[in-house]
């Protein structure tokens, strides 16, 4: 029985810094709206968070492989406080099918659903449903 095992690590930052042009300090976890020239980083802070993601891959008859599973990412919301438009929480569950017509050719479909929460004064959740189809050449 084959298999895989992956790992990673993602560091999120809170960055504070003075905005020239709206002459006050904001906070953020990118930098896009920060102007080199004008604008000066006070401070950069860690975003500690827990998640991961757990993955299922099985195969129920032999031209069909199947993947199912899911993954969470969910900051610790007090490093987060200033910061507009903060990912409060993030879940998203996805399948995917794979079925192999011949050993070069596959069509794919795909289902993911990820659910992100916002602080109230920031918007409404977000949650999106997607849907793929791919066909593959494996050579």
């Amino acid at each position: 029985m084959g298999g895989y095992y992956t790992a990673g690590i993602d560091q999120t930052a809170r960055i504070k810094y003075w905005d020239n042009s709206e002459k006050k300090y904001v906070y953020a976890t990118t930098l896009s709206n920060f102007d080199k020239n004008e604008d000066k980083i006070i401070s950069i802070t860690p975003v500690h968070a827990i998640g991961g993601w757990v993955e299922l891959g099985f195969n129920p008859i032999p031209k069909l492989q199947t993947w199912v599973g899911w993954g969470i990412d969910n900051p610790l919301n007090s490093d987060l406080k200033g910061v507009k438009g903060a990912r409060l929480q993030q879940q998203m569950y996805y399948a995917h099918f794979l079925y192999k017509f011949v050993s070069e050719f596959g069509l794919g479909l795909e289902y993911l659903r990820a659910i992100t929460d916002y602080r109230k004064e920031d918007g409404d959740d977000g949650v999106v449903n997607r849907f793929m189809l791919s066909f593959y050449y494996f050579f």
